[in-house]
Parts: C-alpha cells; structure tokens; sequence
C-alpha cells in the first residue's frame, strides 16, 4: 500500500485555527527563501521555490497549541511515530510543489484544513489522490510526490514528518 488514509475526529476545532493562523503569518511576514530560512532561526514562513506554496507557522507540533497537540497526539499514535519537523503550506492561484521526497524521515503527512471547489490533488508517484477537509494522507517519505499548480486561492494543508 503506498499511502493511507485517516479521517480525524476533530477537524471542526482544528481547519479554521490552521486556515487562520497560516492566512496571518502571510500577511504579516515575507516569505524567506530556503537559503534565509536555514540560517535565521526567527524565519517565519518561506518559500521553497518561486512558484512554490507559502510555508507558515513552522515546526508548529512543538509550539504548545492545545488544539494543535491534540492532533500531533493522535497522528503519532496511529502511525506510530514522533514528529520531527511540520508546517503549514498555503496554496494560492499559481502556486504548486514541486516533485520531491523526504528520504530523511520514514513517514510523510498531510492534513487537508481548506479546499476551495477546484483545488489540486495530491500526486504521490502514479497515483492522484483529491484531497478532503478533514483527511490525512500518510506515506513513506521515500515516495516521490508533488502538488500541480493551484486555479484557486487557500489550499491549505498541515504538513508533517517522522520516524
């Protein structure tokens, strides 16, 4: 099986705190680059390519968000793993991610917090998976996968690794 599939309990209480939360740190901070992000620590959200989706509220498993723990709680328990590293990625109209992998951790997620009617998929490897609110995608961090360019504004997802 490449990925599963889990819908989580309390979506209700965490998409708009996400939606929300990523939607601020874009208006109040430019992005930074890669480069700038691996050498400030007070980075707030980045891009990692010019065309790519705004990461916000990075390594948000650690920051102590009762709402947001309760997640990390249940995601690690039931793909038995410790959360290493997580953000959340905003998708705007032009905006994809580009192929890739995370070969340094053995499982990727994502969490689907807003779709607008027309968001892209998600394609791990062959496989074009449509997101739903609510759902989480969890695969190995060893599989290639990327996100086609955005027709809408406010994809956004809650993305996170471990082993």
């Amino acid at each position: 099986m490449k990925y599963q599939e889990f819908d989580y309990p309390h979506a209700s209480q965490l998409n708009a705190l996400l939606y929300d939360m990523s939607k601020r740190d874009i208006e109040l901070y430019k992005p930074a680059t890669l480069s700038e992000a691996l050498i400030n620590p007070y980075v707030h959200t980045m891009k990692t390519h010019l065309n790519g989706g705004v990461l916000t509220a990075l390594q948000i498993h650690t920051r102590e968000i009762a709402v947001v723990d309760k997640f990390f709680e249940w995601i690690e328990r039931l793909l038995d793993i410790k959360t290493l590293r997580s953000w959340v990625v905003m998708y705007n109209k032009g905006e994809c991610g580009t192929l890739h992998n995370h070969l340094e951790y053995d499982k990727s997620f994502c969490y689907y917090a807003n779709l607008p009617e027309g968001s892209p998929p998600l394609i791990l490897q062959d496989d074009i998976i449509e997101p739903v609110e609510g759902r989480v995608i969890a695969f190995s961090g060893q599989l290639a996968h990327e996100v086609p360019v955005s027709t809408v504004d406010g994809r956004c997802s809650l993305v996170g690794h471990g082993s």
